[in-house]
């Protein structure tokens, strides 16, 4: 099962749209499924949040697997 990561970096005070924008980008990241197929299921793997440093940024990292078809 392919997987596909989604990962923005954001000021902390934005950690639930910060949350949003990475499952996003991870959905938009999967390839596209093969001919005479239009449904895909995606299964969480991972979320991941790094916050702190020196900037104080939040880091969120999603991880989805994908699979072509109707979830089973």
């Amino acid at each position: 099962m392919p997987s596909v990561i989604g990962e923005v970096t954001g000021p902390a005070g934005t950690k639930k749209a910060l949350l949003v924008e990475a499952l996003q980008k991870a959905l938009e990241n999967a390839p596209p499924p093969p001919p005479g197929t239009d449904i895909q299921n995606f299964h969480v793997v991972s979320v991941e949040l790094e916050h702190g440093g020196f900037t104080g940024a939040t880091k969120t990292r999603v991880t989805l697997n994908v699979q072509d078809g109707p979830l089973g």
